[in-house]
């Protein structure tokens, strides 16, 4: 079990396959256990690198943590991997993240992926501090408060109910800390990038619909890959749903 640090913070990692790397970031509250479906078909042709984000799996917790520096701890695995540059796909928060990798170092970034996420630009709406007492709820209060969902459980209507319950016993067993999910979202809700950064994000940026738009929970397994090209350079891109909004369309707010 690899780890490996970023200014004193340990960090889990690990890796499959060979071929040009993909960097794999998860989104809020997950480890990086959450990737089960998508790493094999990714590892058949490339190889993949993932981690635990600070507060879940493996990785250590801290009290307080920034968007920026959990893009640095993407950074400092890559740097144990070896990795000089990779592909970078990143959900949810994890789009957040891998968007801010491409801030800070741009020239490390092959291409980027962001699914299920979007632009934290400052006129975003963001999670009220007060919904963040609900992480310390104990577990079957949640699941109470849970239950008026609707039956698919958010993940939409194209998922098959085996794969929904393979995920929820995954989803079961994951770990996290309830200190490092607060944390996670005060980094959510303090962040906020510009239009004119985002608007200049490499050209090889693809951006995959919000959930909320239609598509369903971002069930990774859902997922159909898709090279281009044959180089090692050329642009992997995972197709979960329709065409993605341009990052022009983006930073205007556009679908």
């Amino acid at each position: 079990m690899p780890f490996t640090e970023n200014k004193g913070v340990r960090l889990h990692w690990e890796e499959a396959g060979s071929g040009t790397p993909i960097l794999l970031v998860m989104g809020h509250r997950y480890s990086s256990k959450m990737w089960y479906p998508a790493i094999p078909a990714l590892a058949a042709e490339h190889r993949v690198i993932w981690f635990d984000n600070r507060g879940t799996g493996e990785s250590q917790t801290t009290p307080k943590v920034t968007l920026p520096q959990m893009a640095a701890d993407a950074l400092a695995v890559m740097d144990a991997a070896g990795a000089r540059q990779a592909h970078i796909y990143g959900v949810s928060m994890g789009g957040a993240i891998v968007q801010e990798v491409a801030f800070q170092q741009p020239g490390r970034v092959l291409s980027l992926i962001v699914g299920c996420s979007g632009a934290l630009t400052a006129d975003k709406p963001r999670m009220p501090a007060i919904m963040r007492t609900l992480y310390y709820l104990p577990p079957w209060m949640l699941k109470l408060l849970m239950s008026g969902r609707r039956g698919d459980l958010g993940y939409g209507s194209a998922a098959a109910p085996e794969a929904i319950a393979v995920d929820q016993a995954v989803l079961a067993k994951d770990k996290f800390t309830v200190k490092g999910l607060v944390a996670q979202a005060a980094a959510i809700a303090a962040y906020s990038a510009t239009r004119e950064a985002v608007a200049g994000l490499p050209g090889t940026t693809t951006w995959w619909p919000h959930p909320t738009r239609g598509t369903g929970r971002c069930l990774i397994s859902r997922a159909r890959l898709t090279r281009v090209g044959r180089r090692s350079t050329t642009r992997t891109r995972v197709r979960p749903g329709p065409e993605p909004a341009t990052v022009a369309q983006q930073s205007r707010g556009g679908p």
